[in-house]
């Protein structure tokens, strides 16, 4: 017990000492990225009825199990001709008073939202749609997420249940006025914090995927450049109509485009830089500088821009392999910090945030390798990258009848829709 203990030690101090996986004007405009650490939300005053509610990883019907869980959180069952349903349901650990989960109740598991056909991706966007104006109506300020990590089952991550789900979410004036009184610059967080709030990767994958979709001709959405022009160090997209074009098939039609160019890229860079399957406290072996034809291959890249070139270069130099080796240190949950910096996830890992930001709708997409927030986790708001922290105190009766009567609501406007059709 000493011995490991003295190895998280110096583990830990490693990880503090660690160089900088960026280069130097990169990591400078990192650290003045705005964010609120952060903005906490009560828990459900009823929740200790539900101690005994948990997903069992290794069961042998998935879907009874799902079924079992989702029962007394179950709103409205949805569904179209020709679509698999969809529940509209409240949460157990809330993000927020006012939300409401979207979660993919085929009988198969599907985790990504591209998992489903598209007539299912459609209406999924469609009721993603109609909350932002339902929000408003009650004076709050939508956001609107969901996570791609099917992969990652040994350590937190940003998708945690791995059945497709999406959040509605309603922030108040109020909280908007906090984080927004409350921002300071990521370099003021704690190291340790730091790239939980800001992955490296993330501003990295940004910039890569910028070059990528760049001159594509997208038809509802167009691309911001990352840290330039007061847009966010992340892959941001301007929505060219509002939150309208969520449900239309060319906005389903664009995004299905950009998660199969990021899955190209993921696959591209990072087969250039390791080697092996990731698994159960597994991960690819990062190939030795002497083995790597790396720049070489970049430059073959012609839509690569230098400094995207040049950062990556930078950040596989400064990677630390031999940490991949010392996996008995990290399945403790108390030592999340440390594994949340130094292990990666399991594959291509990214959120999904549509916000109002500028006076633009936009889809602010967070690639990451290490980070475990997802897009409700962490959440840009006001312009601000703001870190939820949920089960802060409970809410009160009069707040719970508040949470079921705005959920009531939207349940009421999404089948007066339905009929309509």
């Amino acid at each position: 017990m000493e011995r490991t203990s003295i190895g998280l030690e110096n583990l830990f101090e490693a990880v503090l000492r660690t160089d900088t996986l960026l280069p130097e004007n990169l990591e400078s405009k990192r650290l003045q990225v705005p964010v609120y650490d952060a903005l906490h939300v009560k828990g459900r005053n009823d929740a200790k009825d539900f101690r005994h509610f948990s997903r069992k990883r290794d069961a042998q019907d998935e879907y009874e199990d799902f079924l079992g869980m989702s029962r007394p959180f179950l709103l409205q069952e949805v569904a179209a001709k020709d679509t698999e349903p969809v529940f509209l349901m409240d949460k157990l650990t809330p993000h927020s008073l006012y939300e409401v989960m979207i979660m993919s109740a085929s009988v198969e598991r599907k985790s990504s939202i591209l998992d489903h056909d598209a007539a299912t991706r459609r209406l999924i966007f469609n009721l993603m749609s109609k909350f932002p104006e339902y929000a408003h109506s009650r004076g709050l300020y939508p956001y609107l997420a969901f996570n791609y990590d099917p992969l990652t089952q040994d350590r937190e991550s940003g998708q945690a249940e791995k059945r497709f789900h999406a959040h509605l979410i309603g922030r108040t004036s109020d909280e908007l006025a906090e984080i927004t009184e409350h921002q300071q610059p990521l370099g003021k967080i704690s190291p340790m914090v730091r790239r939980r709030l800001v992955d490296e990767t993330s501003i990295l994958g940004s910039l890569i995927a910028f070059d990528y979709f760049k001159e594509t001709p997208f038809r509802t959405i167009e691309i911001a450049p990352p840290l330039q022009q007061k847009n966010g160090p992340l892959l941001e997209f301007v929505l060219k109509k509002g939150w309208d074009d969520l449900s239309t098939r060319e906005f389903e039609a664009d995004f299905c485009q950009i998660h199969s160019g990021l899955e190209k890229l993921y696959e591209l860079l990072v087969s250039g830089v390791a080697e092996g399957q990731s698994g159960e406290w597994k991960r690819p072996q990062l190939r030795l500088a002497t083995d790597l034809p790396l720049e070489q291959s970049l430059r073959e890249m012609k839509w690569l821009s230098p400094e995207s070139r040049s950062a990556f270069l930078h950040f596989v130099k400064h990677l630390k392999s031999s940490i991949l080796e010392k996996t008995h240190l990290f399945r403790n949950p108390k030592y999340r910090n440390i594994t949340t910096h130094v292990y990666p996830l399991a594959g291509l890992c990214y959120s999904v945030g549509f916000c109002e930001d500028n006076s633009h709708v936009k889809m602010v997409i967070k690639p990451q390798i290490f980070s475990d927030f997802g897009g409700a986790g962490l959440e840009k708001l006001n312009g601000i990258i703001t870190r939820i922290r949920r089960g802060v105190g409970t809410f009160d009766d009069k707040e719970m009848a508040e949470r079921k009567k705005f959920q009531s609501g939207f349940v009421e406007r999404i089948e007066q829709s339905m009929a309509n059709k």
